[in-house]
């Protein structure tokens, strides 16, 4: 057995966890009151990765399912799966070492993501100085979120068939229903943002000038902050094929950029509640 691979990747699993401790991975005790000082939270990205550790960290697997513990092993060190795989020998140690690395470190994996929704702008609210959404696209009473990971539809470790309990697609489940089809913009802001956004579509064809290309025109970005606590059994899935973990969590913040580079914010609202200060009697 070649002893030398499995102490290289201890010895990395022992640096990623010191880094995991050390605050490369922030991580919070599950509640949906926040205290009124706000503190800086990070939201990671929707990458299939961060999606199978957040499976770990919810308990979505057995330690003792060593498929699960193999299939971690192809989405988050392909190389090392590629090479020892098909080695028992070799895997066995790297298989072990990987357990201790979940048990040890599964609470600080990510629970907090962001992700990216298109939306489109509608009229224009003088009275309330505002964007109404486009019809299409406003959100009335909305429970569940589909969060699409990178890896939808792109191979993973050279495989482009689903890896078996790793879905690709979150299904998140809020806590409370969301109601999205207003946000604020100051009318100076508003009318720059149009200008640019509707040059283009302003000199298209007559025939060309349908809804979908004034919709896409218009289109603007909402970024949904949320946090996750629980893994829902079971799996479930879509007409189109792909699998869904369902997942339940807190919608904590929002904002909207004009541009998908998020180079330019047009509004941002915290949606977390807030500790209520008892008053002292007397």
């Amino acid at each position: 057995m070649k002893l030398n691979a499995i102490l290289k990747y201890v010895l990395f699993l022992s640096l990623f966890s010191f880094a995991i401790n050390a605050g490369g991975i922030q991580a919070a005790d599950v509640t949906e009151e926040t205290s009124d000082k706000k503190e800086k939270e990070v939201y990671h990205d929707a990458t299939f990765e961060n999606f199978s550790k957040a499976y770990w960290r919810f308990r979505k697997f057995d330690i003792e399912d060593n498929q699960a513990i193999d299939n971690y092993m192809r989405i988050n060190e392909c190389d090392l799966y590629k090479e020892y795989f098909h080695n028992e020998f070799e895997w066995t140690g790297i298989r072990n070492a990987t357990k201790e690395f979940l048990v040890s470190n599964n609470k600080k994996f990510p629970e907090n993501f962001q992700f990216m929704q298109p939306i489109s702008l509608g009229e224009y609210d003088f009275e309330k100085k505002g964007f109404k959404l486009a019809e299409e696209y406003a959100l009335h009473g909305v429970k569940r979120f589909e969060i699409t990971s990178d890896k939808l539809g792109a191979n993973v470790c050279g495989d482009i068939m689903p890896i078996y309990n790793y879905p690709k697609v979150i299904a998140l489940e809020l806590t409370r229903p969301l109601t999205f089809d207003f946000f604020e913009v100051d009318p100076g802001l508003a009318e720059d943002v149009l200008s640019e956004k509707m040059d283009e579509y302003e000199n298209l064809p007559a025939a060309n000038k349908t809804r979908k290309s004034f919709l896409d025109a218009r289109e603007v970005y909402m970024i949904a902050k949320v946090k996750m606590f629980a893994y829902k059994p079971e799996d479930f899935q879509h007409r189109q094929g792909y699998y869904l973990a369902k997942m339940l969590g807190i919608l904590e913040e929002i904002e909207v950029y004009a541009d998908k580079d998020k180079k330019q914010l047009l509004f941002r609202k915290d949606l977390r509640r807030k500790k209520r200060t008892k008053t002292k009697e007397f």
